[in-house]
């Protein structure tokens, strides 16, 4: 299967809400404390503002050179007051629109800031490897990550409830594990945003 097959097979099953594959049992962290998110990272992440490029039809291979990323069509790149970090973010040209990821090096952690309510579903190699998490806010200026023990190539993100999800910023990063340090803070995301983990079968 080729890595385009790949990305038109998920985008379009995750439209019809059903997965790809069965979930292999990754276990996620989920943070809506930015500061928390960060050092259980060891500050170990790449960003996207937005502002890299013009307003406009946001590129499918717009930050592939830049950050090894490559986006579903169907977002745009605008200025808006949505988007309280720098004022550009990405929104979908029409409801109900998802936004797929394509990592080009497997990732294991993920942060968005965004307006309203998230949902974030993580692929590899087209399987979900974790239940679609729903972080339940509303409002602008919200914060949503995530850490997890599997690597991921592929991530969904979506709007349940609205149907529009207009992202300000993207962080990712985690080819590398994180220092040992870092990864005891994770035992206190449950106070902020729980923890998930998905049993493997038999």
């Amino acid at each position: 299967m080729t890595r385009t097959t790949l990305v038109r097979s998920i985008l379009s099953v995750t439209i019809a809400l059903v997965p790809v594959g069965t979930a292999t049992g990754a276990e996620v962290t989920y943070f809506t404390d930015r500061a928390l998110w960060e050092s259980a990272v060891g500050g170990a992440f790449e960003t996207i503002t937005f502002t890299e490029h013009p307003p406009g039809v946001l590129a499918v291979d717009a930050y592939l050179a830049s950050h090894g990323i490559e986006f579903s069509p169907g977002y745009s790149i605008v200025d808006s007051l949505t988007f309280v970090n720098d004022g550009f973010g990405a929104m979908p040209n029409f409801t109900g629109t998802p936004l797929l990821l394509s990592f080009t090096t497997p990732q294991r952690w993920l942060a968005v800031d965004h307006a309203g309510h998230l949902e974030v579903s993580l692929y590899s190699g087209g399987v979900l490897i974790a239940p679609p998490k729903h972080f339940i806010q509303n409002g602008v200026g919200l914060f949503s990550a995530l850490v997890s023990d599997t690597p991921f190539d592929h991530v969904v993100l979506r709007d349940p409830v609205a149907g529009v999800l207009p992202v300000d910023d993207l962080h990712f990063g985690g080819a590398a594990v994180p220092a040992p340090a870092a990864l005891a803070l994770l035992t206190l995301a449950p106070l902020v945003g729980g923890r998930r983990r998905r049993r493997r079968d038999g």
